[in-house]
């Protein structure tokens, strides 16, 4: 054998090598991010505004990074598009994260790359006639962003259980209907259009119930018995193993995207007003994004959901910690 083609056997060597361990040659040049509406979402906003994961990516020599966030609506969606490769990274509820992390475990194995916020999110209704969970009727019906799969359908299954008892936990499925915030928004203002509760996050809950004709049932914080992580950035591993270093920038820039909503806080609502322009004003997002618990890369209270997906059936295998359906890189801090 020639040294030349000892070289090229060695080269091919090592690429069987690669391939069989899932490792990339290099990082991806472009990155595609899912993006929904909402102050649940504003570290992503801020992120995308900002141009943090390409500060981030550049500082550890990775070269130009293209950067696109795609707008879906709700979880459903989110899991289909990062099962099918049209996106690198989900952002949707725990819910929908924690059915995929069930689903695909042995494959894909999708799981948590940060946690993002623990806003309070409302269950309003323009149905004078509704003033509890229990005064629901065949006549409503409930708006949340995907049916069965998003957070807001499962606090709903939760609240269902609280008030009517356990095994009930479907009682008000039957009246959900898909719709994205700012569509459920705007058929809760007018009226007349069939829908008559709306699980809501900020701000879009909070311009409801400027209305006289809209009220609140109930709330997430009120259900889970106080703040917990309901939204959550995921990936699938093998994107993780193969992208390390893209990973940990898009995790730095989460983090600074928290701290410039905690440390300049007119900046992220300037940013937010500029890239959703909510029909609320300024002052009032401000006051929603004041709260300090409200955004954190550390995930918080989720152990209490996936217990109750698991006890419900929804989830076929029992996770024992956060760590179980989270990739180890946020720390010790967590539940």
């Amino acid at each position: 054998m020639t040294f030349s083609g000892g070289l090229r056997t060695i080269a091919a060597a090592a690429v069987v090598w690669l391939a069989a361990h899932g490792c990339g040659f290099a990082e991806v040049g472009e990155l595609r991010i899912s993006l929904q509406y909402g102050l649940s979402y504003l570290p992503i906003i801020v992120m995308k505004n900002a141009r943090l994961i390409e500060k981030h990516a550049a500082a550890a020599g990775l070269g130009p990074v293209e950067v696109r966030f795609v707008q879906l609506n709700g979880g459903a969606a989110t899991n289909d598009a990062l099962i099918s490769g049209d996106i690198d990274y989900g952002v949707a509820g725990i819910a929908p994260a924690l059915t995929l992390w069930d689903k695909s475990r042995g494959g894909l194995d999708v799981r948590g790359v940060a946690a993002l916020d623990s806003l309070d999110i409302a269950l309003t209704s323009n149905n004078p006639n509704v003033g509890s969970i229990k005064d629901f009727t065949d006549r409503d019906r409930i708006a949340v962003p995907a049916v069965k799969v998003s957070i807001q359908s499962v606090l709903l299954q939760i609240a269902a259980e609280q008030a009517f008892g356990p095994g009930h936990h479907d009682e008000l499925d039957r009246l959900t209907i898909s719709l994205k915030h700012p569509d459920a928004t705007a058929a809760m203002l007018s009226g007349g259009t069939g829908v008559t509760a709306h699980f809501a996050q900020p701000p879009y809950s909070v311009q409801q119930l400027q209305s006289p004709a809209i009220h609140e049932i109930t709330s997430s914080h009120r259900i889970l018995g106080g703040p917990a992580t309901l939204n959550v950035v995921y990936t699938t591993a093998r994107f993780r193993r193969q992208n390390p270093q893209l990973n940990a920038a898009v995790l730095a820039a989460l983090r600074e995207a928290d701290d410039i909503i905690a440390a300049d806080r007119s900046r992220a609502v300037g940013i937010y007003m500029e890239e959703e322009k909510p029909g609320v004003p300024a002052e009032v997002i401000e006051r929603i994004v004041s709260d300090p618990t409200g955004y954190s890369v550390v995930p918080f209270g989720t152990e209490k959901i996936a217990a109750f997906l698991y006890r419900i059936g929804t989830l076929k295998n029992n996770p024992t910690s956060w760590k179980d359906y989270f990739f180890p890189d946020l720390g010790e801090a967590g539940s």
